[in-house]
């Protein structure tokens, strides 16, 4: 995000750069941030609820874990903000934290079961 906002400003000029400009790239960076975090939460929510109605299908609760943040990276770049932060947020939120308990024991369970070949 910095690098476009520098690149811009390197385009206008150095002598041609006013404080609008920066104040506006400021801005900018906090939309980005923003609007980040903000998908990366509502993100998490969906892959909250959406695991409540997986009980009869444990199947789909370690798939949640891996397309849910890959959703929110997509939707995050589809709007010109933040991939990798919105990836960030939904990762390390507590909104997936059990969903991520339940992802990494069927990995224990996966894992497990390779043992014996």
């Amino acid at each position: 995000m910095l690098y476009h906002v520098f690149s811009e400003l390197s385009v206008i000029g150095g002598e041609n750069v006013i404080a609008v400009d920066i104040v506006l790239g400021i801005v900018s960076f906090f939309v980005v941030v923003v609007g980040s975090l903000g998908i990366g939460t509502l993100m998490g929510l969906a892959g909250a609820f959406s695991t409540r109605f997986t009980r009869h299908m444990r199947v789909m609760e370690p798939m949640i874990v891996v397309v849910i943040p890959y959703l929110a990276f997509i939707i995050a770049e589809m709007f010109h903000l933040s991939g990798i932060l919105s990836y960030v947020e939904i990762t390390y939120s507590n909104t997936l934290r059990f969903v991520k308990k339940l992802g990494s024991t069927f990995l224990m369970i996966t894992l497990e079961g390779l043992d014996g070949i």
